[in-house]
């Protein structure tokens, strides 16, 4: 049948939206390459040009290419000699006509739908790398075994946010490809996985989609010996890479093992013990296949027919022996790969190295790669967004609520809140449809029985509230946020009233900021806080240090949310901000350094401010101005209380800010991980911080990181005075500035709201493109969306902040 027969009606599209190139490369492959032009040429969507670059071919190849260009005028042959497959990819898309390019391989065969579903996100604008899904094609039965154990989605679900696609399915802009420097040129094997990290390692991200129906068939060489020979190619290039050290390195102890057993079986049956002999070979045995026995089992359960018991135990015997074979050819390919790299460092490691840093990567190691910034087509859950401080209350916690949720879609996101008497002067609250219950007392203020009565009154109103929203809207994900006790109680009791899961965002810790002389109500509290955050889908959290406490805790299924910066703020462009602290310095003369405190004062940070009060007060070249309500120790200082606008424009005018956290705590975790809303302020105005904090705490690790500011480690003057030093200098203090400015991009709500989204998403078990199941969603949320077993060291952008789940083990 021939191509236009086998179309569907209406179906054949060319240089629709935006022209497609397809590269490939071949070599020696005359009728791998015939195959795959074959089912270009019946596509869906025709590719406006097919640019083929030999690579050195002895056989037949170039001919065959040229008589198909002959025949059909969008594929182009160039020849240049000998050539990897790397240089020839790289080669092809500088040839290539187009900016859309999709890559594929001679020998494969692609589903007459992959080029039109595997592009249709870039043409649209919405992604800029698309990665397809590759299968095994028809075969005998080691190809397909192979096929099964090996390939990606076989046995287990895929991951979109962890998948590699290969390059054999894989499409692009001709922007990001350039972005990432090409395939790497220096590595004969494992190019594109390179590649894939160099792409996932860029900053600022790059917007990626799996696309899990756009396929093609390939099918693995035939032969054990071929086997052998393909998949320890694969493992060498990983070795010149370096990545899998630690579990090459297990298989090492456990080949050395095995051959000390057999050694000893050996010996044992020369002196006819066999009883000890056949133990030791038994041991042995069970060494070597104890990896191989779930995955054999569960290939030899995918044939299609019911086998009985002896031909089960046959079919999962011969995966098991298919699998150690696989398992012993990676093992063989990345010993030889990691000698070469060690012999030749300059050739691997150098290149390696200069490879990953440039063009805004992350990261210089292919250990530690963040996952893909997946494009979700899918709409986000429809969350209840359960919280006690929500604008215009003017508290810290709901000014963040508002930055963060001005983004957010009104169609997804519905809040349920209280209603105070007097609600402040707070923020403007997002466009979100918000229900609130009344306060019955005239604030907030702890009032002993009365407040809580009040409390336990507006607990079952927003229960009730909750119930009524969810017989109209229909809520799938429960959003519950602290720093009100009731207020997460109150989402976490919603969640189980509406049967619906439970996210967690705490913006601080709960139990460990308890103080109360009450042995039963702490009791209470820190019972509740324990069974909230274990039963909670996900944990968000706002740094890094806030994660790693509760994975001590036991508690891995956390992603970090971080305040983030008004897009208003943040859109400022950093040139302009330096030009006018340059101004300021020029025109400064003697005025002394401007030093502003924003934000409420609160007890556990007060010997900090003492500090600095301390340092400062005999400093006639330092002015320090608090934007704070009345307190007792400011006394006889510059002092007053603004609403957040107009604070904001106080702040510009001043030279840095400052962040003050306390050394004589009783909350001495919480001073670790919190993260002071305030920073945002001082980003947003592009101005420096000054962080009078202790050391190793989130506030000292992001300004240290970001080069936004300096810190004082140590509550003493001359400590706080080498800072003011460091600040007075005009030079520094702009080139403080430009990197505030830097950070504030790289905290924009939008960005932030995506994750906050996906997070959404794998809490109700809805993943790229489609709903999976309960267990799917489970696995991905403990197993590949965490990655519990493999933790990473590298889990934060340029900010700070780790812009995925966090991945340690408690």
């Amino acid at each position: 049948m021939t191509g236009e027969a086998q179309r569907e009606p209406g179906a054949c599209k060319s240089d629709v939206d935006r022209p497609v190139s397809v590269i490939c490369t071949v070599r020696n492959d005359a009728a791998g390459l015939a195959q795959l032009l074959s089912s270009l040429d019946r596509q869906t969507l025709l590719p406006s040009e097919i640019v083929v670059v030999d690579g050195g071919s002895t056989d037949d190849a170039p001919a065959s290419v040229r008589s198909a260009a002959s025949r059909h005028e969008r594929v182009r042959l160039i020849e240049r000699g000998d050539l990897n497959i790397a240089q020839g990819r790289n080669l092809a898309i500088r040839e290539a006509r187009h900016d859309l390019i999709a890559c594929a391989d001679a020998g494969c065969e692609a589903d007459p739908h992959w080029l039109e579903r595997l592009t249709a996100p870039l043409r649209r604008g919405e992604a800029d790398v698309a990665g397809g899904y590759y299968a095994v094609g028809s075969c005998g039965w080691l190809p397909r075994l192979v096929a099964r154990l090996s390939l990606p989605g076989m046995l287990r679900p895929v991951d979109p946010e962890r998948f590699n696609p290969s390059a054999r399915s894989l499409a692009l802009t001709r922007e990001a490809w350039r972005r990432a420097g090409g395939f790497p040129e220096w590595l004969t094997t494992a190019e594109d996985t390179l590649f894939d990290l160099k792409l996932r390692s860029l900053e600022p991200p790059l917007r990626y989609i799996f696309v899990g129906d756009a396929t093609v068939t390939w099918t693995p060489r035939a032969g054990v010996c071929g086997v052998f020979r393909q998949y320890a190619g694969y493992a060498r290039g990983e070795g010149h890479l370096g990545r899998g050290k630690d579990g090459h390195r297990h298989l090492t102890l456990r080949y050395a093992a095995i051959a000390i057993w057999a050694c000893a079986s050996g010996i044992c049956a020369a002196r006819d013990l066999t009883t000890f002999a056949g133990c030791a070979l038994v041991l042995a045995l069970l060494l070597a296949a104890r990896l191989h026995l779930g995955a054999a089992i569960r290939s030899a359960l995918q044939d299609r027919d019911r086998p009985g018991a002896l031909r089960l135990i046959a079919r999962t015997a011969r995966a098991a022996a298919v699998s150690e074979l696989l398992t012993a050819a990676r093992w063989f390919g990345f010993r030889r790969g990691h000698s070469e790299r060690r012999r030749s460092p300059e050739q691997y490691v150098a290149q390696l190295r200069r490879y990953m840093t440039e063009g805004g990567a992350l990261s210089g190691s292919v250990e530690h790669v963040p996952p893909w910034r997946t494009v979700n087509l899918s709409p986000p859950p429809r969350t209840l967004v359960v919280s006690w401080q929500w604008p215009p209350v003017n508290r810290a916690s709901a000014n963040v609520l508002a930055t963060l949720f001005n983004a957010a879609s009104p169609a997804s996101f519905r809040v349920l809140t209280r209603r105070m008497c007097n609600d402040g002067d707070g923020v403007r609250a997002p466009r979100l449809e918000t229900e609130r219950v009344a306060w019955p007392l005239p604030d907030d203020r702890p009032v002993r029985f009365r407040t809580f009565l009040a409390e336990l009154r507006t607990f079952v109103r927003v229960l009730a509230r909750a119930w009524r929203m969810h017989l109209t809207w229909d809520v799938q994900v429960v959003l519950s946020v602290y720093p009100t006790r009731y207020g997460l109680l109150s989402g976490w009791a919603a969640s189980r009233l509406l049967g619906v899961p439970h996210v967690a965002y705490m913006h601080d810790l709960l139990r460990e900021t308890l103080l109360t002389k009450s042995r039963l109500k702490r009791a209470f509290w820190c019972e509740l806080d324990e069974r909230i955050l274990r039963g909670s889908r996900v944990i968000l959290t706002p740094t890094r240090e806030h994660a790693e406490h509760y994975a001590r805790r036991g508690l891995a299924n956390t992603a970090v949310l971080p305040h983030t910066v008004d897009d208003a703020d943040a859109e400022e462009p950093s040139s302009t901000l330096v030009s006018q602290q340059a101004a300021d310095v020029a025109t400064q003369g003697s005025r002394p350094l401007r030093l502003v405190y924003s934000g409420a004062i609160y007890e556990p940070h007060l010997d900090a401010v003492e500090a600095i009060i301390e340092a400062t007060k005999s400093e006639p070249e330092i002015e320090l101005i608090f934007l704070t309500k009345p307190q007792p120790a400011l006394a006889g200082l510059r002092m007053r209380w603004l609403e957040p606008r107009r604070m904001r424009a106080a702040i510009r005018s001043a030279d840095a800010g400052v962040v003050a956290l306390g050394w004589r705590t009783p909350y001495p975790d919480e001073i670790r991980v919190c993260f002071p809303s305030k920073i945002v302020d001082y980003l947003g105005a592009g101005r420096p911080i000054l962080a009078v904090v202790p050391r190793g705490c989130f506030v000292d690790r992001f300004v240290r990181e970001t080069g936004c500011g300096v810190c004082a480690n140590e509550p003493t003057c001359d400590s706080i005075r080498a800072a003011c030093r460091e600040l007075q200098d005009s030079a520094k203090r702009a080139r403080f500035s430009e990197r505030a400015c830097a950070a504030a991009r790289s905290l924009r709500p939008a960005r932030w709201m995506r994750r906050l989204e996906d997070a959404l998403r794998r809490a109700t078990g809805v993943a790229c493109g489609g709903i999976v199941s309960r267990q799917d969603a489970d696995t991905a949320r403990l197993g590949s969306a965490m990655k519990l077993d493999e933790p990473r060291a590298a889990d934060f952008i340029p900010a700070g902040f780790a812009d995925r789940a966090y991945a340690g083990r408690p």
